[in-house]
């Protein structure tokens, strides 16, 4: 065994939003020919690993559902007007809606 350790006590710890992957739009993928529907795929299983991550934390101590925050960033991000020309990263509208998102989920 390496190392043994245990997990502060949910109210020690500072909260913690992790922010799904979006989805990239149709132009997105027609302008970056390495990418496909199949990468759909693969964002779904990050998505899923991150959920998966949070959810093994709540199962040690249901006080992590407080603290940890899975935002999915479908619901704030809307593709036909968040994205830069590369149609692939946020532009500054993309960016204030993630922060809303931040903000709406994160309470101190």
């Amino acid at each position: 065994m390496d190392f043994v350790f245990t997990l502060k006590d949910p109210a020690l710890v500072n909260p913690v939003a992790i922010l799904k992957i979006p989805f990239m739009t149709q132009a997105g993928y027609a302008i970056d020919p390495l990418f496909n529907k199949a990468n759909d795929a693969a964002i779904d299983q990050v998505n899923a690993a991150i959920t998966g991550v949070r959810n093994e934390f709540v199962f040690i101590n249901t006080g992590y559902s407080k603290k940890i925050k899975v935002i999915n960033t479908d619901d704030y991000f809307n593709e036909d007007t968040d994205y830069l020309p590369d149609l692939i990263h946020p532009n500054a509208l993309g960016q204030v809606n993630l922060f809303t998102a931040l903000k709406k989920h994160i309470n101190y």
